[in-house]
């Protein structure tokens, strides 16, 4: 069944300005967008800029506390960070690393600390926001990546790389001292991650060797798995929400699960170029034949003009197709220096891990959806055009998608719809739900805008209920089936030789233990 629903079950704001990714607050109520030099913070529902900032450079990275009550700027041409209070405006607080440079920048989990990562990984500085002190982690092997919090917060992961060995240095976020420390069976261990429940740390090979290894907290090795040897690796790990499963991506095009119980795999998924069977829905992006529906493109023009919206060229439907079907493929060209566009690169987990997607590279214009229950492929949807970015809504069964085009593309249990942004030259890019699930984030190049949504549905966890509508949507809908301890050597004080300082730019104010702004002195470190 095929439905136009001109309805408005979306609404779209004006385009804004932006020069570098947004970001939602974690309680969902601010906006924080770059412009320049200039910080704004929006009120989501209006977007008026309720407070502005003024960095002293060009921020190439803002990210958001979790207590959502001060804000990062990271500036790494600039070899600092500053960091904005929302409760108090005239509390200003700027680190920097002096002549080492800054890599990376990150909040720790109590929102009180900094963890930054000099140039070249000369080393790690966790730097407090209520003392005057900093600890220094020596090796870190990597600036952006390589380092990893339990989600909790009480524990910090670190990929050290020492003497052309790898290891995980383990600390705890309240003394900031090494609790543990052990040597990773690895070539070249490329990333880790903490599992959600906190129990154990996964860390894998580069791509070039297939090897994944999950250890437990005090160091003792849980499972190697090693699915093949002599070909390219790994490509993407990623922790199911609950911590049951770990999904692994790789090269060879395949997605293995490997449960937390046994720490065997139970399943791989293959990504074959002709699907088959009959438990899977094929949804097909097809061009609108304007002769056939030439009665539904006026009234949709008319509803266009009155409301003042630009004309949308081009219309797309989604088309079931038959099975078997073929997948769109791309073949890697076998010059390139780069290494091939193929295999699973991207996989992400529904919020309560009922469903999971990938994309796999060599297939660009396809997301395969799997059902975690039935162990199964319950959709595939193929685009016109490359996939640029897909979310999973943080609350519901639902699944948002770009092309860089001027449309959205959901998915739903009940089926999948294509929705129209009424923004003329806006082509969608990236995108960001709001913690809550109220609303996303859309954003171009040089603009972004929001888009609210209104359900007019409260989903269950069951099969089957639930509808869909948005402004100016196509909708495809499709019948469901049921298928702490010792002292570490290398964490100092401030050492006045390293040349790294923390300068107050206000004197009226410091932070409390409790995150509370206190009439104390500075906060500072005297050179």
């Amino acid at each position: 069944v095929t439905e136009w629903r001109p309805a408005c079950d979306m609404d779209f704001s004006d385009k804004l300005r932006h020069s570098i990714p947004c970001e939602y607050s974690p309680d969902g109520k601010w906006i924080a967008t770059v412009d320049g030099v200039k910080l704004y913070i929006r009120d989501v529902e209006t977007l008026d800029v309720e407070m502005m900032y003024k960095n002293v450079g060009v921020a190439n990275k803002i990210e958001w506390s979790k207590d959502s009550l001060f804000i990062l700027c990271s500036q790494n041409k600039r070899g600092i960070v500053q960091i904005h209070s929302l409760e108090y405006k005239k509390w200003k607080c700027k680190i920097s690393e002096g002549v080492a440079g800054v890599s990376g920048a990150r909040w720790c989990p109590d929102s009180r600390h900094i963890l930054t990562v000099q140039n070249h990984q000369l080393g790690m500085t966790i730097w407090s926001l209520c003392e005057n002190k900093r600890w220094i982690i020596r090796h870190p092997k990597y600036s952006t990546r390589g380092n990893s919090f339990t989600t909790d917060g009480k524990l910090l992961a670190v990929l050290e790389r020492n003497k052309f060995k790898d290891s995980i240095g383990i600390y705890s976020c309240q003394a900031w001292k090494m609790v543990k420390s052990f040597q990773v069976d690895t070539v070249d261990a490329e990333d880790i991650s903490w599992s959600p429940d906190g129990n154990s740390i996964a860390v894998w090979d580069s791509n070039l060797e297939y090897n994944i290894l999950v250890y437990s907290t005090n160091g003792r090795q849980l499972v190697k798995y090693k699915a093949y040897d002599g070909y390219l690796g790994i490509k993407k790990v990623s922790w199911s929400n609950s911590g049951a499963f770990l999904a692994v991506g790789s090269f060879d095009q395949k997605m293995r699960i490997i449960n937390n119980l046994t720490w065997a795999k139970i399943c791989d998924f293959n990504h074959p170029n002709t699907i088959e069977g009959h438990h899977t829905v094929v949804y097909e992006e097809k061009d609108e034949d304007w002769e056939e529906n030439k009665t539904k493109f006026e009234a949709d023009l008319t509803m266009r003009l009155k409301a003042h919206l630009p004309e949308i060229k081009g219309p797309t439907k989604y088309v079931i197709g038959r099975l078997p079907a073929q997948v769109i493929e791309v073949k890697p060209d076998p010059t390139s220096a780069n290494l091939p566009k193929m295999g699973v690169g991207a996989i992400d987990w529904s919020w309560n891990d009922k469903f999971v997607f990938t994309r796999n590279d060599n297939m660009p214009n396809t997301l395969w959806i799997w059902n975690m229950k039935y162990l199964s492929l319950v959709s595939i949807i193929q685009h016109k055009s490359p996939i640029r970015c897909a979310r999973w809504d943080p609350s519901r069964q639902r699944l948002i998608m770009c092309t860089g085009k001027n449309k959205l593309y959901l998915w739903t249990q009940e089926g999948c719809s294509i929705i129209n942004v009424p923004i003329h030259g806006f082509n969608v890019r990236s995108l960001k739900w709001n913690p809550n699930g109220e609303s996303f984030l859309l954003m171009d190049k040089d603009h972004f805008c929001c888009c609210y949504i209104n359900d007019k549905f409260e989903e269950e966890d069951k099969e089957g209920e639930g509808e869909w509508g948005g402004a100016g949507t196509q909708e495809l809908k499709t019948p469901l089936r049921k298928d702490e301890k010792e002292l570490f050597p290398d964490v100092h004080d401030y050492d006045e030789k390293h040349g790294s300082s923390v300068d107050s730019l206000d004197n009226s104010s410091r932070l409390g233990k409790e995150g509370l702004l206190k009439e104390t002195s500075a906060l500072e470190v005297d050179k």
